[in-house]
């Protein structure tokens, strides 16, 4: 049997090995000889390699366009939000899960009117608070009657929400105090109510009581152009009518009362939002130890919100990109090999 020896040694002697017209030695040829057979192979499958090519470029280009519209959607509604006020929060009647109010009804924990009295003063880090009140009502102009929710505020609520009359004048003090049997309409509560031009001056009939239109309200940027498309239910409307607070409160003996408030800045809304606990607390009678009966809803928490829901979604996507690519790139690998 022939026995094998080991190759010798290149001689140095010896000319260098050319490889497109370049002289190259015996370690960088090493290197490239892999690079030169993965190359060959791929000429050879060329439809399979496109193929995979293809897929990994599909899969990133719709995952990152998924990603883009996800940015896009989150600065618009974080825009919407800042719009509406980051120093801006609302209170809400809310029944805890816990505690001696849980198994309470939620109308029996309705906020009363005299429990957010002097709120604003002894609350230092609040600059506005607004009572607010809503009652589905029969709203009527001449011949034409629809139902939709009254909604009464005080005057800061404007201030506030950042919202103001587009004609006529908004709801003053004199108002409120006096009770006055005046109202605020916007542009589609005019349409629907077929309200004769000039909209100013002209006479709605609420629960039998005759209210005179003094404005017209600017529509509500959060809401505006969103319940409307929804279909042509009433519930699903951004038609609305203002009155004062102690008007609806005359008008009405049950009504869902809440508020809205307003933090000396931003940074402020923490501090503004334990004050105003501590005030519900004790006007609402919650004893010590046992959970809220409302809460704060402020745009500042719901775009924290969304942003993590968005946040998580691009995770994901993420990983599809990354599975995609993995995918992908195994298949050209054993193209290659």
């Amino acid at each position: 049997m022939p026995v094998a020896f080991p190759a010798p040694p290149p001689d140095p002697r010896l000319p260098t090995p050319i490889l497109n017209g370049l002289c190259l030695d015996h370690d960088v040829l090493s290197l490239l000889a892999p690079i030169t057979i993965a190359l060959a192979q791929i000429r050879a499958n060329l439809g399979r390699s496109l193929l995979a090519t293809l897929g990994i470029v599909i899969g990133i280009a719709s995952t990152l366009l998924v990603i883009a519209c996800l940015t896009g959607l989150q600065r618009k509604v974080t825009t919407e939000f800042e719009r509406f006020g980051a120093d801006n929060f609302m209170i809400h009647v809310q029944r805890p899960d816990s505690g001696p109010f849980r198994n309470f009804r939620f109308w029996r924990l309705r906020f009363k009117a005299d429990e957010l009295d002097g709120l604003l003063n002894e609350a230092p880090h609040l600059k506005r608070v607004a009572r607010m009140a809503h009652a589905y009502s029969q709203v009527a102009a001449g011949d034409q009657q629809i139902g939709l929710n009254v909604q009464a505020t005080e005057p800061d609520f404007f201030a506030i929400t950042r919202r103001g009359v587009s004609a006529g004048r908004p709801l003053t003090v004199a108002d409120e105090v006096s009770a006055a049997h005046v109202a605020l309409v916007n542009e589609e509560a005019a349409d629907r109510l077929r309200l004769p031009r000039p909209w100013i001056g002209q006479t709605l009939t609420i629960n039998g009581a005759r209210l005179t239109v003094v404005g017209v309200v600017e529509p509500d940027p959060l809401t505006a152009g969103t319940l409307g498309s929804l279909g042509s239910d009433e519930s699903f409307t951004t038609a609305e009518v203002f009155v004062p607070f102690r008007t609806l409160m005359q008008l009405r003996r049950r009504v869902w009362i809440y508020a809205h408030a307003q933090a000396d800045s931003p940074a402020d809304v923490a501090l503004a939002q334990e004050e105003a606990r501590f005030f519900l607390r004790r006007t609402r009678r919650v004893p010590a130890g046992t959970p809220d009966t409302f809460r704060f809803d402020s745009s500042s928490q719901n775009i924290e919100s969304f942003n993590s829901t968005t946040g998580a979604v691009k995770a994901i996507a993420f990983g599809l990109v990354s599975i995609s690519l993995l995918v992908g790139g195994v298949g050209i690998m054993n193209i290659m090999l």
